[in-house]
């Protein structure tokens, strides 16, 4: 038999956890692909996964320095309003008559 990891916890645990993990991992991808929460979901795999695997934790870990990057990068762009309705839609009097 197997023993039990030094974490504790019971190889039953383990499995339904990395089970789950690569679960929403797979959705997740194939939902990047498809219609629906596709980042999401590979996020929460790779939390589950972070919790027995030393790789997920750093995958996950380099996708939040990422993700906070990105966000000071947004939040350093200058805002920029709506067009106003001048420049989107065609003035009547730059139309001419069809003779």
């Amino acid at each position: 038999m197997i023993p039990a990891p030094a974490t504790g916890r019971s190889l039953l645990r383990r499995i339904a956890v990395e089970t789950a993990g690569w679960t929403l991992c797979a959705v997740g991808f194939a939902l990047l692909f498809l219609p629906g929460p596709g980042l999401p979901l590979l996020v929460a795999g790779l939390a589950l996964l972070g919790r027995e695997r030393p790789s997920a934790a750093r995958l996950l870990e380099w996708i939040h320095q990422r993700f906070a990057r990105a966000r000071a990068g947004v939040r350093a762009a200058p805002a920029s309003g709506p067009a106003p309705a001048a420049a989107t839609a065609p003035s009547p009097a730059g139309r001419e008559r069809a003779s």
